[in-house]
């Protein structure tokens, strides 16, 4: 329990490398359509590390998730269930919580059947990430915590910080650069 300094450095960068084979097609095509340097670039990166949003989304978000929905409910899940079915079940609490955007999504315009499509979506999405994230986190040994917690948030930061997954979308990734810097 807690946490040691000795496989720190694997803890790290094995999720993480793991985490972006996920997401290689999605880098793929934004490098197609030449959206991956904004990605990339380090000026960007110091840039957002002023961008309260920004923080909130890529750095605050992953911490609260992965106290709250990995380490606490899948902690609880396990005590009920074997691991195996711990980490189907676990992430469920975590993608369902998502619908909260359709009352949100409505306020703004959209219709109620394009709200929940894109909130079952992203439901989905995120079950199956949350899948991912539990077994690194109750499977891989030694800083169990860490490497779930550094592979949310390379997802974070992939979804730009409000929620738009990496398509290759150049226009929206120049956007929120924008709005960063």
């Amino acid at each position: 329990m807690g946490l040691k300094t000795s496989g720190l450095l694997s803890s790290i960068i094995l999720p993480s490398v793991l985490t972006l084979l996920l997401y290689f097609g999605s880098f793929v095509l934004m490098y197609i359509e030449g959206s991956l340097w904004h990605f990339i670039s380090v000026q960007q990166w110091s840039s957002a590390m002023g961008n309260l949003r920004w923080i909130r989304n890529s750095i605050v978000a992953p911490i609260t998730e992965e106290i709250a929905f990995r380490s606490c409910s899948a902690a609880l899940v396990l005590q009920c269930f074997d691991w195996k079915s711990t980490v189907f079940i676990a992430p469920l609490f975590f993608s369902l919580s998502h619908f909260h955007h359709v009352l949100d999504q409505t306020k703004q315009g959209t219709l109620m059947k394009h709200a929940i499509l894109g909130c079952a979506f992203q439901a989905v999405y995120t079950y199956l990430f949350g899948i991912y994230a539990t077994f690194l986190f109750l499977r891989t040994g030694a800083q169990k915590a860490v490497k779930a917690l550094n592979a949310n948030v390379v997802v974070n930061h992939s979804e730009k910080g409000d929620g738009r997954a990496s398509r290759g979308d150049r226009q929206g990734v120049e956007e929120e650069f924008r709005q960063v810097t």
